[in-house]
């Protein structure tokens, strides 16, 4: 916006009032009585199911909040080797990359 004249003003922004939590609060326990609480539809026979720790990440000391089942036909899978290579390759080809424009803007 050009002001031609100086009794023209900017418009007004809105002032956000300034709160020590800024960020939105989660609540946490109960996302995680849901997870606990839910069954697992479809399970195949004689597969274990795989479980993991529920983390809370507010905080930098660990603070496990309890386990939730993972289902064996997406947590159980092998990964498949090919591509597992490709993220490998790419990985190696970006470092080198970004290694070169660094190099470069020196």
């Amino acid at each position: 916006m050009v002001i031609d004249k100086p009794e023209e003003k900017l418009p007004a922004i809105e002032q956000v009032p300034e709160t020590s939590n800024s960020y939105r609060t989660f609540d946490t326990s109960q996302a995680v009585k849901e997870f606990q609480n839910r069954t697992l539809k479809h399970l195949p026979p004689m597969i274990p199911i795989r479980q993991a720790w529920v983390e809370n990440l507010d905080t930098l000391d660990p603070n496990n909040l309890g386990l939730i089942d993972l289902h064996p036909d997406v947590f159980g899978a092998r990964p498949r080797l090919d591509l597992v290579y490709e993220n490998f390759h790419w990985q190696r080809m970006y470092k080198y990359i970004v290694g070169l424009i660094q190099f470069h803007e020196l």
